[in-house]
């Protein structure tokens, strides 16, 4: 079986065994565009546009020809060490013929299932083990997708996969919140600000989890932080919630009603603010 790791950069090859394929940056990006469409087939024509769109047709198709049979040998070449599979080309279609397994593929899978479970009616009925499933499958995500390419095609399914990894972090800070398990709702939140430092509704959920927690000048600093960024960068104050948070936790009142205030975790924040929920 071929293994295709696509978040955090490109690497080819059968990963458990520790083989890698030596593919040449255009044709590691032309693997992943093939392994990552449906049924591992692809239209020509599509890959002409996505690819060499300056090219006419016949300069694609031979620029196309070109990487398949450096693809094909560097695959027959790994196939004496194991069984990966192969590239089928017909006049219109390219397909890897084998088994694969696709990193950024199954990421998506993994969290849209749970995103979509988490987002119904089921609520209240994942399971801890299910929770710490979806947080595993999170913590999977080492980086954007084909880290270092810019050919066009990638952006969209790059900021895809990010928008999911920041949702389902969204709501492993809220579970883990409703569970009462507030380090690993910390780690949650801190993951989303790793990858958007200005997520309004990360930011308050780890204010509120880290005084909650009994870190109350860890929750100040972290306050003082997201009040800097956005006056530094975007030239804005913080949300008005952020400010009455800040004031509730000077003041101890946040304290009060302990658990009222951890089911605030994960809430939606104020819809006209562009910032926390874009």
């Amino acid at each position: 079986m071929v293994s295709l790791i696509a978040l955090g950069g490109l690497v080819v090859g059968d990963v458990d065994l520790g083989h890698r394929i030596s593919l040449s940056p255009k044709e590691g990006e032309l693997f992943a565009f093939i392994l990552t469409r449906n049924g591992h087939r692809v239209k020509k024509a599509r890959i002409f546009s996505d690819f060499w769109p300056d090219r006419t047709d016949g300069d694609a198709r031979q620029v196309l020809n070109t990487c398949i049979c450096e693809i094909r040998k560097k695959l027959s070449r790994f196939e004496e060490k194991v069984k990966i599979g192969s590239l089928d080309v017909t006049r219109d279609e390219v397909t890897f013929v084998g088994e694969a397994r696709v990193d950024s593929v199954t990421f998506s899978a993994a969290v849209t299932s749970f995103l979509s479970r988490a987002n119904a009616s089921v609520f209240d009925e994942l399971g801890d083990l299910e929770l710490s499933r979806a947080y595993d499958v999170l913590s999977s995500y080492k980086g954007s997708f084909l880290e270092g390419y810019d050919t066009g095609w990638i952006s969209p399914e790059r900021t895809r996969l990010e928008e999911l990894y920041l949702q389902g972090n969204r709501m492993c800070t809220r579970l883990f919140a409703k569970r009462a398990r507030i380090e690993p709702a910390i780690e949650s939140a801190r993951k989303i600000l790793e990858v958007d430092h200005f997520h309004e509704g990360a930011h308050c959920d780890l204010i509120r989890l880290l005084a909650l927690n009994g870190q109350r000048a860890a929750a100040l600093r972290q306050y003082n932080y997201y009040s800097d960024i956005l006056h530094d960068e975007l030239g804005i104050e913080p949300l008005k919630e952020a400010a009455i948070l800040r004031e509730k936790i000077v003041t101890g009142r946040l304290f009060a009603d302990f658990d009222t205030e951890l089911r605030k975790v994960g809430e939606a924040l104020c819809p006209s603010n562009a910032v926390a929920e874009a």
